[in-house]
Parts: C-alpha cells; sequence; structure tokens
C-alpha cells in the first residue's frame, strides 16, 4: 500500500512560477502580434 501514496515528483524544478505562467498564457490568447510590434504574424 505505500507504493501507491502521493510523493514528490523528483526532476528539474520549474523555471517560472504560475503567475508568470499565467501571464504568458494570458497574453499569448488574448493580444495579437502586431499589438508588440512584431514585424510578422501567423
Amino acid at each position: 500500500m505505500n507504493g501507491l501514496k502521493a510523493k514528490k515528483i523528483s526532476g528539474r524544478p520549474p523555471k517560472i512560477d504560475g503567475k508568470k505562467m499565467k501571464w504568458i498564457y494570458e497574453t499569448i490568447v488574448q493580444k495579437s502580434p502586431l499589438q508588440f510590434k512584431v514585424e510578422f504574424a501567423l
């Protein structure tokens, strides 16, 4: 039964926290590349 208990996942820690990830997501979803004066837009 001990093998089924949740435990901390090993590995590399995230480089960014949840607040920064939320900002990135919202920026990508809600804004246009033209708003950032990017020369190209897909």
